[in-house]
């Protein structure tokens, strides 16, 4: 499935797949209170049919209007200043899902997400190129 020709909306694809939990996540990248785990493509998939999560894309405003996962908000906290106020909005209780083009960058943005008090940060690996191998779709 692709851009928006897709016969089901991102919804219903995630809660039509299997809901078992993924078996296996990768090792944390910060060892702080908190940690950062990677996720594949496909425990994203599980992952986001069993949680109320947010899925954020970090990429830039260009490359998030050109192609994105369903349903991602568009949060560079480097690029937006009024990051801590757009922030305030959501709620910290939920899981956060990001994703982006410069591991680093996704780094910090994790890392930020925690000091902010977010319990639950899980990384795409791979980004948008490994959602798009598993030929999950994608908005366009």
């Amino acid at each position: 499935m692709g851009c928006n020709d897709a016969k089901q909306s991102d919804a219903e694809y995630f809660s039509s797949q299997e809901l078992e939990l993924p078996a296996e996540i990768d090792s944390p990248l910060v060892t702080r209170d908190q940690t950062i785990q990677k996720v594949t493509a496909s425990q994203l998939v599980q992952m986001l049919a069993l949680d109320k999560a947010y899925l954020i894309d970090s990429r830039s405003v260009e490359e998030y209007n050109e192609k994105r996962i369903g349903n991602a908000i568009h949060f560079n906290f480097t690029q937006n200043d009024d990051a801590e106020m757009f922030f305030k909005k959501l709620d910290r209780k939920r899981t956060f899902y990001i994703y982006g083009k410069n591991e680093s960058q996704i780094q910090n943005l994790g890392e930020w997400l925690i000091k902010q008090g977010v319990n639950q940060v899980y990384i795409l690996d791979g980004g948008l190129q490994a959602w798009e191998e598993a030929q999950l779709p994608t908005i366009h």
